[in-house]
């Protein structure tokens, strides 16, 4: 068995350090269910948004891919701003002093 993994880039990208290849494990959309190779192929393209110029193919095996591993929390902006969290805000709604200065030591205030 073999995964494989499109993979479009352009011509000018080609060594560039940014990321360009990412996995995001998903319980509803996750695909890798064996051990088994992991083949990307990449398409190099010239960067043009129409009539794409494909000029070369090639296929990667990811068995000894060094990868690197992001931590990342995140939340959404319904996740952030709920009333428990605020602290502070220069809306009409505010915090009670009482309970600012009891849970928080802020030097600023």
């Amino acid at each position: 068995m073999v995964y494989r993994e499109p993979k479009l880039y352009e011509a000018d990208n080609e060594f560039s350090t940014l990321r360009s290849f990412h996995f995001k494990p998903n319980a509803k959309t996750f695909k890798i269910g064996e051990s088994a190779h992991h083949w990307l192929l990449g398409f190099r393209y010239d960067g043009k948004a129409v009539a794409r110029h494909f000029d070369r193919w090639q296929l990667i095996d990811l068995h000894h891919f060094r990868i690197g591993l992001k931590v990342e929390f995140q939340g959404s902006n319904k996740d952030l701003y709920q009333p428990e969290l605020i602290i502070l805000t220069s809306g009409s709604q505010s915090v009670e002093w009482f309970h600012l200065h009891n849970t928080y030591s802020l030097g600023f205030l």
